[in-house]
């Protein structure tokens, strides 16, 4: 998310490094302004200044530009867009990425229970199953994607991930994809940075950056939020998602248009 602020760094003539994990450094690389990306395995390079992601909307609020660049400000890589495409389901039918559940991080006790009450069983989105003219794509990693070893009855889930290396690839696939819907983990982002269209299933309790009361993002105009009503029920929000993907009532998009 907070990725939108390097090109506003360069922008007021910084070089830029930036330090994160390998799975992200393909799509950094090729962001307006960055001069090197590092893992945190490797010694850092000569700098004069030094942020934390999260404190870059506190550093920058006073210069212009201090929204961040606007969407889309990653990209998919073409050649991984076009190789990645036979995985897809054929057209028509609407192409929908799914993810329903985050990082377990069972080693630490409040993040595994966080991710507990935002992740959602495969199970109770068995009602997708009866959308018309829709295909879903799984872009689910970790441990909820054995879930998918008991299918709801139904449900047929395109699964193009086993061969995924990074988020490169994930975006990749993205790019080829109609609209993405995720519960509160990092594809959301992902998608919303690229500009597809994302339907976030959010929790009742929800994390800050989705403010409260509202369906929109103001850090993405790509993403429409289904929140909770009442904490742990997530009936209500497969029922309108379900008619919000059986009408196309979908968010706008900002990705070049897939082929």
């Amino acid at each position: 998310m907070m990725l939108r602020f390097v090109p506003v760094l360069a922008g007021l003539g910084a070089r830029v490094i930036v330090q994160a994990p390998d799975t992200l450094h393909g799509l950094i690389r090729r962001m307006e302004g960055v001069r090197r990306v590092v893992n945190d395995r490797q010694p850092i390079p000569f700098h004069d200044w030094h942020c934390p992601f999260l404190s870059l909307p506190h550093v920058l609020h006073r210069v212009p530009g201090h929204a961040g660049a606007a969407v889309p400000y990653l990209h998919a890589d073409a050649a991984r867009v076009r190789a990645w495409a036979p995985f897809l389901p054929a057209r028509p039918t609407l192409r929908v990425g799914l993810v329903w559940g985050g990082a377990s991080r069972p080693d630490v006790p409040a993040a595994h229970a966080m991710d507990r009450r935002r992740s959602i069983p495969l199970r109770s989105l068995a009602p997708l199953a009866g959308v018309p003219g829709i295909s879903l794509v799984s872009l689910q990693m970790g441990t909820y994607a054995t879930q998918m070893m008991d299918m709801p009855a139904g449900m047929r889930l395109h699964d193009p991930m086993e061969t995924v290396r990074d988020m490169d690839d994930t975006a990749a696939l993205i790019a080829g994809l109609d609209v993405v819907v995720s519960v509160d983990t990092s594809i959301a982002h992902l998608a919303g940075a690229l500009g597809c269209p994302v339907i976030l299933l959010d929790r009742f309790d929800n994390c800050w950056r989705w403010l409260s009361g509202r369906t929109d993002s103001p850090w993405y105009p790509t993403l429409r939020i289904i929140r909770q009503i009442r904490t742990g029920q997530w009936d209500d929000v497969v029922r309108r998602l379900c008619s919000m993907l059986a009408k196309r009532d979908l968010p706008p998009s900002r990705l070049p248009q897939a082929t």
